[in-house]
């Protein structure tokens, strides 16, 4: 692991001049501005990790503990990686492969993916990379905290239409989670009525007693030796972690990554060597695709049914229920589509 002497020592070293002379040149000093731009990027990243751990709340959750550390560990990895790639012979011979196979390829292309899944904006203070519909652009704005999250409630009623669509047309496949969908168009005519704070209490009590109809009927169909209903089981957190399920749910690995908000760089020491597809199927499990309501949404309703969440009416939270609600239908159907053919 690289220390802060050396991180120090490397940033202030020039190792090609600032006026090159000649195309190669000026790749090589490209790079290495690059290189030294993202150690400061990541470095800023860090220290908001260590100066603003409860940011509006006092009291830090355990997730948002070690998620922290995860996120200082990831970024640490980082920046071992790049101080490494501050060297005059492997800044030449990247560039020298750049041409004329790699022409394209620019001189240095950071991991935006690690910088935005280990924010601290993004996945302490936010989290909200599962939802389906935040586009690039937001998910960049959310990690530098210069997102207004309020803006995301003018969302909520397509959200709702998204989940009224996908529930007329699986009409059949839901018959047995007939009563909590009658809670949900319930829901939807307390939204449609104004009544925002009850619109997402049903929500929330919707998406646990899906979550947990859905485990249920998991247990049965990969042949699990536990009983979903014990007290052991009693939190949502519990119940997604603590049973043994079998992966036989599918995913792309991105699509985990921002599910689960988890993400790692591999160190590689050639950085032209192949990468994972992020595009690439994998087996999970249902805690992998459910990881969400583990976290930051597990806080919020942890918070309502406690009393101390106050404000739980605001459009945005509606956006983020319905968002999760279509992601628990969504599974389901999965489930259906695996365990029933």
């Amino acid at each position: 692991m690289i220390t802060f002497g050396e991180l120090m020592d490397a940033m202030k070293t020039d190792i090609f001049t600032k006026n090159p002379t000649s195309d190669f040149e000026k790749k090589c000093r490209l790079r290495e501005e690059g290189i030294k731009e993202y150690l400061d990027v990541i470095g800023e990243i860090i220290k908001q990790h260590i100066s603003k751990p409860g940011y509006s709340r006092n009291k830090l959750s355990h997730w948002k503990q070690e998620k922290i550390k995860s996120c200082i560990k990831n970024l640490a990895d980082y920046i071992d990686e790049l101080v490494k790639e501050l060297n005059k012979v492997k800044i030449e011979t990247y560039c020298r492969q750049l041409t004329p196979l790699n022409f394209l390829r620019s001189p240095f292309d950071p991991d935006i993916t690690l910088l935005i899944l280990n924010s601290y904006f993004g996945s302490i203070v936010t989290d909200i990379y599962w939802i389906k519909t935040i586009t690039i652009q937001e998910a960049m704005q959310i990690s530098g905290g210069n997102l207004d999250i309020s803006e995301l409630g003018k969302r909520t009623p397509l959200a709702i239409a998204h989940v009224q669509t996908f529930l007329k047309n699986n009409k059949k496949l839901l018959n047995e989670y007939e009563n909590h969908i009658k809670t949900i168009e319930e829901a939807f005519n307390c939204y449609k009525n104004k009544y925002y704070k009850a619109f997402n209490l049903l929500l929330l009590t919707s998406i646990e007693g899906l979550t947990r109809n859905l485990g249920a009927y998991l247990v049965r169909k990969q042949g699990l030796e536990v009983d979903p209903y014990s007290e052991t089981f009693n939190s949502l957190d519990s119940f997604l972690r603590k049973i043994p399920w079998k992966a036989d749910l599918k995913s792309s690995r991105m699509s985990l990554a921002m599910m689960t908000c988890h993400y790692e760089r591999i160190n590689y020491n050639d950085p032209f060597a192949k990468r994972p597809d992020p595009f690439e199927e994998i087996n999970i499990t249902l805690k992998n695709r459910l990881d969400f309501l583990r976290r930051r949404f597990k806080e919020n309703r942890d918070l309502i049914l406690h009393g101390q969440e106050t404000e739980y009416d605001k459009p945005y939270h509606g956006f983020i229920n319905a968002s999760a609600l279509y992601e628990v239908l969504e599974t389901i159907i999965e489930c259906q589509v695996i365990y029933e053919k």
